[in-house]
């Protein structure tokens, strides 16, 4: 038996507390797409998963359950749940690095990013077409009107099409009324581990009206500056956050030359506290420097970040869903994050989450702060809020459409 399965470490994958067949359970699944399928756990399975981090052996975690559950765990038992695991590419190991390698070469081979998540929306042209009719028409008004202004950026969700649709739509109606862009720059979060903090791909992206191209010249050039923007581009591969934005461009602007610039961000309010690898903030605010000049002087350009806000509920590790007074508080705790993003300043929303200590788990932070940086100022407007119900155990996730224009016409 190798290391990696005498010491077996988990990958970084999203443990879901649920039920099955009228038992507690824990789901394991992998963000990065690498996982042949979901893993159900026990509850004393689940203990064991969580206590594989490299550092202990079969033995020590042989020692842990009988500590725990005051059983024997036999050596065939937990060597064969250390089997499953492994073949299903979940532990950081031969197999899965086996995986990741022949995911590269294929995804660097295609000759466009193809769409990964067609479960969530229509395929077919037609029907698609009139999917994205629905959310405009369920758009409804502006909480507030946004200046007659030109439209420099927008914050819109991630979250499921089916569920913000309307929320999506309140952001891009807004892009619809401005001449076409020449170029969209969306950052959207990365829900996976990204070493490189951001990564870029140039791949075209495929949706059911035809591929929106990227504008890899754009992207080429901003590598020059910053270095390492494609050594994480598999990370685009089944993340869905661009992939969402790319629909609506494609939709919006059929007839315009618009291409996109994907781009994914990967850090956290915690890069820029103490304690920090400074490399790592410096990194970052590289990053907000060349793009903020690669973008300088054009008014064909918009910056798109797709970014939810909150993620409360058992499926997000809290005990109980929030009740209707805590989705109130919920609320205003959103709505004071996002008087930092009206106020277009990125070092606002920072200490903000700082403060906070991201106790709903905002998962837009790093997208909204570099489109922010990147914008260099400018007045935002909140279009839309709304919170969506995830699942059957009352979990929330909150989102917003928000409009960032200049503060002045244009020229």
């Amino acid at each position: 038996m190798g290391d990696s399965e005498n010491r077996p470490r988990i990958r970084a994958v999203e443990a879901i507390a649920t039920v099955h067949e009228g038992k507690d359970v824990v789901v394991l699944r992998d963000p990065e797409g690498f996982a042949t399928r979901p893993i159900l756990l026990s509850e004393r399975a689940a203990f064991l998963v969580a206590h594989m981090d490299g550092g202990h052996t079969l033995l020590d975690l042989q020692a842990a359950y009988t500590r725990r559950f005051g059983d024997i765990l036999f050596a065939h038992d937990l060597e064969a749940l250390v089997r499953t695991l492994d073949e299903a590419s979940l532990l950081d190991g031969e197999t899965f690095r086996a995986r990741r390698e022949d995911a590269l070469r294929a995804y660097r081979e295609a000759d466009v990013r193809p769409q990964a998540h067609l479960s969530s929306y229509e395929a077919d042209p037609e029907t698609w077409g009139r999917w994205i009719d629905g959310f405009f028409d369920s758009a409804g008004e502006p909480e507030t009107p946004p200046p007659v202004l030109p439209l420099r950026g927008l914050v819109v969700p991630h979250i499921d099409l089916r569920l913000g649709g309307p929320v999506y739509a309140s952001g891009w109606k807004i892009a619809r009324e401005d001449p076409p862009p020449s170029l969209v720059v969306v950052l959207g979060t990365c829900h996976a581990p990204l070493a490189s903090l951001v990564a870029a791909t140039t791949k075209d992206f495929d949706t059911p009206l035809g591929v929106v191209p990227a504008d890899s010249e754009f992207l080429r050039s901003l590598d020059r500056t910053v270095g390492g923007l494609f050594d994480d581009e598999l990370a685009h591969r089944s993340e869905h956050t661009i992939e969402f934005q790319a629909l609506f461009v494609r939709a919006l602007f059929p007839g315009a030359d618009t291409k996109i610039a994907p781009i994914l961000c990967g850090y956290s309010h915690l890069h820029f506290g103490p304690g920090a690898p400074p490399e790592a903030r410096a990194r970052i605010e590289a990053f907000d420097r060349a793009l903020a000049s690669a973008i300088a002087g054009r008014s064909d350009v918009l910056l798109v970040a797709s970014a939810d806000l909150s993620h409360v509920g058992p499926r997000y590790g809290d005990s109980a869903p929030p009740t209707a007074a805590e989705r109130s508080v919920l609320e205003a705790s959103d709505r004071a994050l996002i008087e930092s993003v009206v106020a277009c300043d990125p070092n606002a929303l920072t200490s903000r989450m700082r403060s906070t200590g991201d106790r709903t788990r905002v998962c837009g932070f790093a997208p909204i702060r570099s489109v922010l940086a990147a914008l260099g100022g400018g007045t935002g407007t909140l279009l839309r809020y709304d919170q969506g119900t995830m699942g059957d155990d009352g979990s929330i996730v909150s989102y917003a459409s928000i409009a960032l224009s200049a503060t002045e016409p244009r020229a």
